[in-house]
């Protein structure tokens, strides 16, 4: 749950707020993190609300949680770009709207071009999900963290499965055909 206010509006990138969890970490009757324990969000991003109709948006990063035994947890969100969500219908809706104040009230499409989207603000309590990004086990009731192997990035070239276009065209190879020259006319000429 937070602790501090998040917004597109009030918060900056690179700057951390601060959130606890709602409920104690328990796993095989093991306790690894008691409720209240305190989670590091880092704000690496933040878009204002712009004009016309742009939502503003916040990308945010859990930093590691320290569980009890000084073992540090990695979470990762399952939402990591908070913005707006508009499902099908609103959208359809609020076009439907705009189109009729269009046409019924004057100089409403004027009004559009400077009217700003919506803010994103997360207030204090507001519960936001994380996920562990490595496997918890526990033997008998010390707790182990083994995180994932990292990322294998391969050296080979990828193989693509289509054929880019050139960026210039060759010219085709034309092969000179032979023809016929024209035949020497005779001509007289007078002295």
């Amino acid at each position: 749950m937070l602790d501090d206010r998040i917004g597109s509006k009030v918060s900056t990138a690179g700057t951390q707020a601060r959130a606890h969890l709602k409920d104690a970490l328990v796993l095989g009757g093991v306790t690894l993190a008691t409720a209240g324990t305190p989670v590091r969000i880092k704000i690496t991003d933040v878009r204002a609300a712009q004009a016309p109709d742009v939502d503003g948006s916040i990308d945010i990063l859990f930093e590691p949680l320290d569980l009890t035994d000084h073992l540090l947890l990695p979470l990762r969100t399952p939402t990591a770009h908070v913005t707006v969500r508009v499902t099908a219908g609103q959208e359809s809706t609020a076009g439907v709207t705009d189109t009729i104040k269009d046409i019924l009230i004057p100089y409403h499409s004027l009004y559009r071009l400077f009217r700003k989207g919506a803010e994103i603000d997360l207030r204090p309590g507001t519960l936001l999900r994380a996920r562990t990004a490595a496997t918890v086990r526990v033997a008998g009731t010390v707790p182990s963290v083994v995180a994932p192997p990292p990322f294998h990035l391969s050296v080979d070239a990828p193989h693509a499965h289509f054929s880019p276009l050139p960026f210039v065209t060759v010219a085709p190879k034309l092969t000179p055909q032979p023809t016929a020259s024209p035949a020497p006319q005779a001509t007289s000429s007078a002295h």
